[in-house]
């Protein structure tokens, strides 16, 4: 079993849960995670790839995509010496690669990395998985922009008054209708949002702002953007459960593809450094998200009611099983808190110990009352034997009595 508990402590301690939420970022931005496995023996090292210079292809004959590396990545670095100092924290093959390619022997710049060292992560195809999204978002830039020039000229308002005439005779001279426009300029002088005409006509207020029919509402824009998406409006902004619980789930169902993928990758890793010909591992990512871990756990524990997995309502908690074996050693070993701490006796609580110990305890007291009766019934016995012997006696002496008489008579 040592070979387990090893396996289990470089699990635990490979932080898998980190590294694989940096992959799913990766893919979900840049469409596609590419690394390399640096393995001395004893410690694993996952190192990044640049997105740009690498690309898969093929698969080997155990479906294992192939890695390609372009070397051109050394030449993009300018500085010789932080060049030669970065080829030198890639593995042997990648600087024979680059050697071969600098040096005219190479035909190519791409070289293909070991299977059991490369490493690539895609969801279905390798392009950014809201890339459709960008034009809906500057769209929507737009959009709102439109809608705030609209705003402010909804507060922008033209004053006009009208210079009175008398038939085709003008009752003010322009410069006097100058002077009155000049003085209600002055009136409204504190009021950017008001301008004034002044004219021989109707007097009249305007309103700049369009009408109701021709506006653009942002609100069908960002609708467009989360169907485009496939993700519901309701995740940011709930307004009934059950479109919230649809959309949670859909898209656990959605990165599950690719928490298999990573499954698949880890379970791989782990055997090439500790499986033996009798034992092989698999590293499990169970269906849990911070949304629906209380119900998967309550179900698991329903299960292990019948049964099954005692260790998986555990692990929904976020417990692994090497953490979950030491804090039990913890607990009843060092701080003797199994003692110390006694839960009420109940269906849950009593274990295969305390239901032996109270069926010892039942069969020492069924025994102990048997002994009783017994005691019991064979000094009862005794009693009535000692009575007939009794009685046996008393017959006797009346009978010798009788036999004298007789013999006085005579």
């Amino acid at each position: 079993m040592k070979v387990y508990y090893d396996a289990a402590d470089f699990a635990s301690n490979f932080d898998i849960e980190r590294k694989c939420s940096l992959f799913a970022k990766d893919v979900l931005v840049q469409g596609g995670c590419y690394g390399i496995i640096h393995d001395n023996g004893d410690n694993i090292v996952i190192q990044d790839l640049p997105f740009e210079y690498c690309r898969s292809r093929f698969k080997n004959s155990q479906d294992v995509d192939i890695v390609e590396f372009d070397m051109r990545f050394f030449d993009s670095i300018s500085d010789a010496d932080l060049r030669a100092q970065i080829l030198k924290t890639y593995p042997k093959c990648v600087q024979k690669g680059y050697t071969s390619f600098k040096s005219g022997r190479a035909s190519s710049p791409w070289i293909y990395l070991p299977a059991e060292i490369g490493i690539y992560f895609t969801l279905f195809e390798e392009r950014p998985f809201f890339l459709d999204l960008i034009p809906l978002i500057d769209d929507l830039e737009d959009y709102k922009q439109i809608d705030k020039d609209r705003n402010l000229l909804s507060l922008k308002r033209i004053l006009t008054q009208k210079v009175p005439t008398d038939g085709m005779n003008l009752v003010f001279e322009p410069e006097e209708a100058a002077e009155m426009h000049e003085g209600v300029l002055e009136m409204l002088a504190n009021n950017p949002d008001v301008d004034v005409v002044t004219s021989y006509n109707d007097i009249d207020l305007l309103d700049l702002s369009s009408d109701a029919d021709e506006t653009t509402e942002v609100t069908d824009a960002q609708q467009l953007i989360y169907d485009s998406a496939g993700v519901s409006k309701e995740l940011f902004s709930a307004t009934t459960d059950t479109g919230l619980t649809y959309s949670l789930n859909n898209d656990l169902s959605m990165m599950m593809v690719l928490g298999q993928r990573f499954s698949n990758f880890f379970t791989a890793l782990i055997n090439n450094k500790f499986a033996t010909r009798k034992l092989k591992f698999k590293l499990l990512i169970l269906p849990i998200s911070f949304y629906n871990k209380d119900d998967y756990t309550s179900k698991a524990k329903d299960l292990a009611a019948f049964g099954y997995s005692f260790l998986t309502p555990i692990l929904s908690t976020g417990i692994d099983q090497t953490n979950l074996a030491d804090l039990k050693t913890l607990e009843n070993e060092v701080l003797n808190l199994d003692e110390v701490l006694t839960p009420l006796q109940s269906a849950y609580t009593q274990s295969g110990k305390t239901n032996a110990v109270t069926a010892a305890a039942a069969k020492s007291a069924e025994e102990s009352t048997e002994e009783k009766d017994t005691e019991e019934s064979e000094e009862k016995t005794e009693e009535e034997s000692k009575e007939e012997e009794s009685k046996d006696n008393g017959g006797e002496d009346e009978n010798g009595e009788q036999d004298n008489g007789s013999n006085a008579k005579s």
